[in-house]
């Protein structure tokens, strides 16, 4: 018995990722502006996170 896909099954899940992430792009004006935007988001996660182990 063979345990895994084959190629083309992780190009079905590979192909719609990468067009959600070129929609994502286009979306937020460029890819500075998400990388932008991106960083803004997880600092603000980790600040919120540290803020929950402080108190």
């Amino acid at each position: 018995m063979r345990i895994g896909g084959a190629t083309r099954d992780s190009m079905m899940t590979l192909i719609p990722m990468g067009v959600a992430v070129l929609v994502t792009v286009v979306l937020l004006g460029g890819p500075e502006d998400a990388l932008r935007t991106l960083e803004r988001l997880g600092y603000d996660a980790w600040m919120q996170v540290g803020g929950w182990f402080r108190r």
